[in-house]
């Protein structure tokens, strides 16, 4: 089931834990592999900073993107499990 998401920018500069990118933080705290974009087909290269569209949840996640998906300022449907930002 697809989640509406929106981009976010700010985090770039936060570390995440015990691990060197937010796409690696991803992959351990899914238990996946980003090989793909969570929007598009398209190879993922960054683990993306995004906020849900729907509802009353105002929580930071981390998600798989694409040098094309990062750079949206649209609203967009990601399929992948979405992963809590930790909070400091």
């Amino acid at each position: 089931m697809p989640t509406r998401v929106k981009n976010l920018h700010g985090i770039g500069g936060k570390r995440p834990p015990h691990s060197d990118s937010w796409l690696e933080y991803w992959e351990k705290e899914a238990g996946q592999t980003a090989d793909e974009c969570a929007a598009c087909p398209n190879t993922a290269t960054i683990g993306s900073a995004v906020k849900k569209v729907e509802g009353l949840d105002e929580k930071l996640y981390i998600t798989p993107l694409c040098d094309f998906c990062k750079r949206r300022t649209d609203e967009f449907n990601v399929y992948f499990k979405l992963v809590p930002v930790p909070l400091e």
